[in-house]
């Protein structure tokens, strides 16, 4: 990267210290991936229908993890022999094993095998519920044999995060309240308060940090998130998530600082 010095006189001077002579500094890292590479070993009496096969834990997010293949999800309960249960497509989960209290938005891809016989899911967005489960992905291209076939007793595992954020749902009444209260809660267990605005044409929502006292104190605390109304149709039951105009949204927040709240607007007609 590129170097620069500033002289602490420079910065003084420009009045970017406190009172006491403290300034701040703004670090920010962007496009950063965090990759994790394993193998897993084929058990030595071979693969059956029920036969699961999982990497060891690793750390990202703030959760623990874990990559899976299921070598089959028939529902016979048969037992198939090693050579009908390795010509299957697999199906590979991942797993998160931590901090069930909220669902998770997970962006990851998965690479399984090497060479010539190597299968890329490309990038995946899913909701890890709050058991941990997510929907994974099925190969397509590969069979166990052949992801089997240059290396007999190992699969090779290349995992992608991209990231993982807590999702907390709030149900927001149309009427404004004259005393905010908590309806949704981050990963942390702070709380936090969504209100809605219906006085314009379009719905806007106002974001509001309880826990301010939660912040140490001297110190600021960062925050972005991304917000989506979801609409139920009535007659259907389908829902739809319809993100907020101008996401990510982010503030910075001090314990004995005021929050005047941040407003998200939206496209969605508040009158009729």
């Amino acid at each position: 990267g590129v170097s620069k010095w500033i002289l602490l006189s420079d910065i003084q001077t420009r009045k970017f210290c406190d009172e006491t002579g403290e300034f701040l500094l703004e670090l920010s890292l962007a496009n950063i991936t965090t990759v994790f590479e394993s193998e897993i070993n084929v058990p030595s009496h071979g693969i059956s229908k029920s036969t699961k096969m999982e990497t060891g834990y690793f750390t990202f997010g703030s959760f623990d993890w874990s990559l899976s293949i299921l070598a089959s999800e028939g529902k016979s309960g048969v037992e198939e022999s090693l050579e009908t249960s390795s010509n299957v497509k697999p199906s590979i989960f991942l797993n998160r094993l931590t901090s069930f209290d909220n669902p998770c938005r997970v962006q990851y891809r998965v690479v399984i095998g090497d060479g010539k016989h190597r299968e890329d899911s490309g990038v995946l967005d899913q909701i890890s519920d709050v058991s941990g489960r997510i929907r994974g992905f099925q190969m397509h291209y590969y069979t166990l044999a052949d992801i089997l076939k240059y290396n007999h007793n190992k699969i090779l595992v290349y995992v992608e995060m991209h990231c993982a954020n807590t999702i907390s749902e709030a149900k927001v009444p149309m009427i404004k309240n004259t005393s905010p209260t908590i309806n949704c809660y981050d990963r942390n267990k702070q709380g936090w308060c969504i209100e809605a605005d219906t006085e314009t044409e379009v719905l806007k929502l106002k974001l509001f940090f309880m826990d301010l006292h939660s912040v140490p104190r001297n110190h600021l605390r960062y925050i972005s998130w991304i917000t989506y109304v979801v609409t139920r149709d009535p007659n259907s039951g389908f829902r739809e998530s319809i993100p907020v105009l101008n996401a990510p949204h982010s503030n910075y927040y001090v314990t004995d600082g005021v929050d005047m709240g941040v407003v998200m607007e939206t496209d969605i007609l508040s009158r009729a």
